[in-house]
């Protein structure tokens, strides 16, 4: 999952958004995101123009972030 996940990292740097988010949400199949990379994950989402998933993801990252205080 590394690799995955440092190659959707790495998209996200790059403003491949839509390349960011099919890697974030690849990357979400194999182990779940944690809180920051599903924070990324929002936003590539919702630069790509997908706004529904960009939502569910900044839910899970708010409620990640609220599990652990």
């Amino acid at each position: 999952m590394d690799e995955g996940l440092d190659r959707a990292r790495e998209a996200h740097r790059r403003q491949a958004w839509a390349d960011a988010f099919a890697r974030f949400s690849a990357a979400d199949e194999a182990e779940p995101l944690g809180p920051a990379d599903l924070e990324l994950a929002a936003e590539a989402a919702d630069l790509a123009g997908r706004g529904d998933d960009a939502i569910r993801l900044l839910r899970r990252a708010y409620l990640a972030n609220a599990d652990t205080g």
